[in-house]
């Protein structure tokens, strides 16, 4: 009997200790130092109060700058987008949030990139989810997240604070950074610093770069909006969110932030998607806002306005929250704000390259020029071509509408376009390739 009870005992005192040397490592390994999400976390506790939230991924963080929204909407903002969010962790961000402020809107963005094709039982990756978890102080709210976001197999992962997606860096300059943070107190202070990118306050960070006008390129394509893909627990989450904010009687908006039409256009199947979306919302009796619709008369985005093809830049933001606050406010109305569709949007705009696919096309050399257009007209699109190969710059082709050219092998080069809609010059881009 002894035996046994020293047998406990020890394993006792072994998981006491391993548990807390975990801890400890964790806290010295873990890569968060410059991280925005514990920034914005670590100020959202402490507001005095919170009416209205912006919900979702990091859209919503390089969204609406809350600074211009609480003069604009009389009321105190908050955005809590955090990188690719999923839907079960805004739900957690909400709990949290009704439990510290007296919440009276939310706005939730829909984001067909962090829409679930993938059923929580079945998920393996948890970075995104441990991202909010980790920051999450009700024990209960980060309970049920953990909880729900996989199988029961991952649980011990949740729990142990080192494990897979847990942003643990054995890289030894990381290490030393972050000893230096803790003991000049910075790292209590969640200070966020980037040389390309500004936290402004109240969960906006704004980045200082921004797409020069006419120079959106690819060199593959963006595949197709996963739509059959999208899974039920995405769908009862939401419901769930519907649920808790009828209950607490707090007004939930959905709505989607403008992306380029570069991007858009890539895709294929914008429209297919939001009408997927506003038919879904409409059967739980909600409407859905969808600014990728937005008249751009009102909402007049450039290239410039955005950081890559999806995320807003400081100016984007800063125009886009005050055209949105102007709608909010019902200074703007919906009929004057929406198209009825995205196809209808394209229609009515004056048609333009919205960008350049520069691809190498399957089993060849050859070089493919694909246009992201809305060419309402059929107007003649033509372009010049330049291979630059060890700093000179070879002309290929001048004016040419043809699209497909011939590319030299065993090279590496850069691929210079400028297309043309009618003689007037709509793009100039590079792009990189290495030639077997």
């Amino acid at each position: 009997m002894n035996r046994k009870i020293e047998l406990i005992i020890k394993s006792e005192v072994f998981s006491i200790i391993f548990v807390a040397i975990s801890f400890l490592l964790s806290f010295i390994l873990k890569n968060n130092i410059n991280s925005y999400a514990r920034t914005l976390f670590n100020e959202f506790y402490r507001q005095e109060k919170v009416d209205i939230l912006f919900c979702g991924a990091s859209h919503i963080s390089h969204g609406i700058n809350p600074q211009i929204a609480d003069s604009m909407l009389n009321a105190s903002t908050y955005n809590t987008g955090t990188p690719s969010q999923r839907i079960e962790a805004t739900y957690a961000i909400i709990e949290q949030a009704i439990k510290l402020y007296d919440l009276k809107k939310i706005y939730l963005e829909i984001d067909f990139a962090v829409v679930s094709t993938t059923s929580f039982k079945d998920s393996k990756g948890f970075k995104a989810n441990y991202i909010v978890g980790e920051n999450i102080k009700d024990l209960k709210v980060k309970y049920n997240l953990y909880k729900t976001m996989s199988s029961p197999k991952y649980y011990l992962n949740h729990i142990l604070p080192i494990g897979k997606d847990k942003m643990i860096s054995l890289n030894p300059k990381d290490i030393v950074n972050k000893i230096r943070a803790i003991i000049s107190g910075a790292y209590y202070r969640a200070e966020y610093s980037n040389e390309d990118t500004i936290y402004a306050g109240k969960g906006c960070v704004m980045d200082l770069n921004s797409i020069e006008d006419g120079t959106f390129s690819n060199n593959s394509f963006e595949k197709p909006i996963p739509i059959k893909d999208f899974v039920e627990d995405w769908k009862s989450m939401i419901k769930k969110i519907i649920n808790k904010c009828e209950e607490k009687k707090i007004e939930l908006v959905f709505f989607s932030m403008p992306q380029s039409d570069f991007y858009l256009n890539e895709k294929s199947n914008f429209d297919d998607f939001h009408f997927y979306i506003k038919n879904f919302l409409a059967e739980n009796n909600y409407d859905y806002y969808d600014f990728c619709l937005a008249n751009p008369d009102i909402l007049p985005l450039k290239d410039h306005h955005y950081s890559d093809d999806n995320h807003l830049s400081k100016d984007g933001i800063e125009l886009w929250t005050n055209v949105f606050c102007k709608w909010a406010s019902g200074e703007i109305s919906d009929e004057e704000m929406f198209f009825s569709s995205y196809e209808e949007k394209m229609k009515k705009m004056a048609s333009q390259i919205f960008g350049l696919i520069l691809s190498l096309e399957q089993d060849t050399n050859n070089l493919k020029i694909t246009s992201i257009d809305n060419n309402n007209s059929n107007d003649v699109i033509t372009y010049d071509v330049n291979y630059i190969i060890d700093g000179e710059t070879i002309p290929v082709a001048i004016n040419s509408r043809e699209n497909t050219f011939s590319m030299p092998s065993n090279k590496t080069l850069t691929v210079e376009v400028f297309s043309y809609l009618n003689d007037k010059q709509q793009n100039h881009c590079k792009e990189i390739f290495t030639v077997f």
